[in-house]
């Protein structure tokens, strides 16, 4: 398992406002496979975190436009498209995600 990580910070440009302190940070989790997937879930909600999680790349990047996650970490070796082919889509719809 690679994991790629994006860090999303709030956009104007996409109507989001920056995040309250006792707000929980929205993780988006990229990976196809189950177990890992189940891993790294559990790991990031122990540690506070809200998560989102997907199994696909394409499924990654309209997961990453509904539900707007504070960091993204994905596979890089995916089903459909590749870890970096997601980076790629995340940056055409928002060019701020610090890399």
């Amino acid at each position: 398992m690679t994991i790629l990580c994006f860090v999303a910070k709030p956009s104007p440009e996409r109507g989001e406002r920056p995040r309250k302190e006792n707000h929980l940070m929205k993780v988006l989790i990229v990976e196809d496979d189950l177990d890992n997937a189940r891993s790294v879930t559990e790991a990031a909600e122990d540690a506070g975190f809200e998560t989102v999680t997907v199994h696909t790349g394409l499924e990654g990047v309209k997961a990453f436009e509904t539900a707007a996650p504070d960091v993204v970490l994905s596979d890089l070796v995916l089903p459909d498209i590749d870890g970096i082919h997601v980076l790629e889509q995340l940056k055409k719809l928002d060019a701020s995600v610090p890399v």
